[in-house]
C-alpha cells in the first residue's frame, strides 16, 4: 500500500477496495487499516458534498486510465494516536494544462495544530513532483483569514476567479 509519511502524519490514498469500504462504514475501514476509531462525522453541507464526492471516486477509480491516487480519498492519520483526523482528495487527474484541484477536510478537534498544512504541503508536493501535475489549485467557496493563512503556509498564492451561474 502506498503512503507518504511526514514527521507527524501518514497520508494514505485509499485503493478501490478501501474506498468502497469507507463509503459503507468508516469503522470497517479503520479496522481494516489497523487504526484507532476516529468517530469522524461530516454533517450539513459537508455530508452532501462528501456523498457526491464518493460517487465520483467510485465511478472513476476503475474506469479511468490514470493513477487511482487522483480519484480517491487520502486519509490523514495522526501517527501519535494512530487515528484518522481528516482527508484530502484531488478531483481527478491533471487536465491538459497540468492542473489538478485539491480539496480537504479536518476534524474540528484537530484544527490549529498545523496538521492540515503538513498534509496539504506533502500531497501537493507529490502531485507536482511524482504525479505529473504542473499546478495544484484549491478552490475556496467562503473566504476566511484562516483559510488564507493555511494555503499561503502551504505555498499557494491567491488568484481571483469569476463564476457565472
Amino acid at each position: 500500500m502506498f503512503e507518504i509519511e511526514t514527521p507527524r502524519l501518514r497520508l494514505i490514498p485509499l485503493e478501490f477496495d478501501y474506498l468502497e469500504m469507507l463509503s459503507n462504514s468508516r469503522k470497517e475501514l479503520e479496522e481494516a487499516l489497523g487504526l484507532n476509531q476516529s468517530h469522524l462525522d461530516f454533517s450539513g453541507e459537508y455530508r452532501v458534498l462528501r456523498n457526491e464526492t464518493f460517487l465520483f471516486w467510485l465511478e472513476n477509480a476503475h474506469s479511468m486510465d490514470t493513477d487511482y491516487r487522483w480519484h480517491t480519498n487520502w486519509e490523514v492519520v495522526l501517527k501519535d494516536e494512530n487515528r484518522s483526523i481528516g482527508g484530502a482528495s484531488f478531483l481527478g487527474a491533471p487536465n491538459r494544462k497540468g492542473e489538478v484541484i485539491l480539496g480537504y477536510i479536518m476534524d474540528p478537534k484537530y484544527r490549529k495544530n498545523g496538521y492540515m498544512s503538513e498534509a496539504i504541503t506533502e500531497i501537493s508536493n507529490w502531485a507536482l513532483t511524482f504525479g505529473g501535475a504542473k499546478r495544484v489549485i484549491s478552490f475556496v467557496e467562503q473566504e476566511s483569514e484562516a483559510i488564507d493563512r493555511l494555503l499561503k503556509k502551504c505555498g499557494f498564492r491567491k488568484e481571483v476567479i469569476y463564476v457565472k451561474e
